[in-house]
């Protein structure tokens, strides 16, 4: 039996309202058949495209990147164009693979053309290997290609141009006025672990949180902001953990990030599944310092759902913006377990290690008034420590964080360089897992899905 799948987004009340309409217009036996997802992995959500039979392009919205990826896989796209710039991306791309019947007018064509690819396999099989046969016409012209060098060229040489006037090793370095004599270094990002602990106890966490519990203390905390905000500026403040809304000082450590770093775009990373029970002045604190939230989704089972979008729902209600991904359907390995269950590290060749990583130079951590150039590593090194990691571990004590003392060339070099020997306890191709090897020993208590 064939599904429709829609990629609706991260707000909960419009996907609710359709869902609604479509109860009433189809009645639940159709409704089986539709599937809602909102944000995803991009490889889940490649795995998800490969596997479709045609894309159906919204009446507004027509198009777009979505349109490049069906055609990679060779996938019919059923569009209608129209006066508005973005109803005709994908009929553009049409045209330009030579194919101008595939586009629609009307929705009497649109629907038309929709049941004749969904019902008469030989007609879409054919559509699919005209695409095939055409598609170079779009993935492997090279007449733009002069136009885009000329455009990177002359960037380039403005950005060389701009430095040389700053008189600064790179545009990322610039002078705080009120200090002159100390540089202040821009950098991507920078998180800070609040908590080490949380509500869910997730098997092959890369913060091994099922093992591991405790919170950093807010006299830490702005000990630590106080050393390094006069020689950092994060575009991006990240706070995470474990579960950060554990932390019992949240409200004054959501405001002090943002006044150490005013400039900073403020985010944060939660399950959502306490977001219910906390005292309204944090959620306040989120809204006033325009903290984003990236919320992930750990589980898809009625019983957590209802108390995950119950913590969805309040940051709806204070006006808060949120990002939803469905890490249960991309979770990965991050270590070995023996037979005993003793946590072992991957033995990878560090080269390709760094290789496969997916978050690289994307994660500085600030940890014990240091900074990491890769989170996994901190907290790595934060339980070989502990002695919760034994010595096959030992690759990650060769790393070496940045002090307080470092310069911000220093800086600069240590959070942009690439392969370290402590990327060997990373794999070299991850390894997926299912929601039950993810849950495996959690209990409900833990998993926090009780009222």
């Amino acid at each position: 039996m064939g599904h429709l799948v829609l990629l609706t987004g991260n707000r909960r009340h419009p996907v609710d309202m359709l869902q609604a309409r479509f109860h009433r217009t189809l009645g639940d036996s159709l409704l089986k058949r539709i599937r809602f997802f909102s944000s995803m992995h991009v490889q889940q959500y490649y795995r998800l495209m490969s596997l479709a039979t045609m894309i159906l392009d919204s009446s507004v919205y027509a198009g777009g990147m979505t349109s490049f990826d069906a055609f990679a896989y060779d996938i019919p796209e059923v569009t209608q164009s129209g006066p508005l710039h973005v109803q005709n991306y994908a009929t553009g791309i049409y045209r330009r693979m030579e194919m101008p019947d595939l586009p629609t007018t009307n929705r009497e064509q649109y629907v038309d053309l929709a049941v004749k690819l969904g019902t008469d396999a030989e007609y879409r099989h054919e559509v699919s290997r005209r695409i095939n046969r055409q598609k170079h016409l779009i993935f492997e012209r090279d007449d733009d290609l002069p136009n885009w060098e000329r455009f990177f060229e002359e960037a380039v040489e403005n950005e060389k141009k701009n430095t040389e006037r700053q008189g600064t090793m790179t545009s990322a370095v610039h002078f705080n006025p009120k200090e002159q004599s100390k540089e202040i270094v821009t950098i991507n990002d920078l998180e800070i672990n609040l908590v080490y602990g949380c509500n869910l106890k997730c098997e092959y966490c890369t913060h091994f949180c099922k093992y591991t519990q405790g919170i950093e203390s807010l006299d830490n905390i702005l000990s630590w902001y106080r050393t390094w905000n006069k020689k950092i500026m994060p575009k991006k403040m990240r706070l995470i953990g474990g579960e950060p809304f554990l932390h019992p000082n949240l409200k004054e450590v959501i405001l002090e990030t943002k006044r150490h770093w005013p400039k900073s775009k403020m985010q944060m990373t939660t399950n959502a599944l306490l977001i219910h029970k906390v005292d309204e002045a944090v959620l306040g604190a989120l809204t006033e310092t325009d903290t984003h939230v990236f919320v992930s989704q750990h589980d898809n089972n009625p019983q957590f759902n209802e108390v995950f979008f119950r913590g969805v729902d309040c940051l709806t209600r204070f006006g808060i913006d949120y990002t939803i991904y469905t890490s249960y359907m991309d979770w990965r390995k991050t270590y070995h377990l023996d037979s005993q269950r003793r946590l072992l590290p991957y033995t990878s060749n560090p080269e390709r290690a760094w290789q496969n990583c997916q978050t690289k130079n994307m994660c500085s951590t600030l940890f014990d008034n240091k900074i990491y150039k890769c989170q996994h590593i901190t907290h790595c090194l934060r339980q070989r420590s502990s002695g919760l990691l034994g010595e096959e571990w030992n690759v990650v004590t060769t790393y070496q964080p940045l002090t307080q003392d470092a310069t911000g060339q220093e800086i600069l070099l240590h959070l942009n360089s690439d392969v370290v020997p402590a990327c060997a306890v990373c794999p070299e191709y991850y390894e997926y897992v299912s929601l039950d090897a993810k849950n495996h020993g959690a209990k409900s208590d833990d998993r926090a899905v009780l009222k």
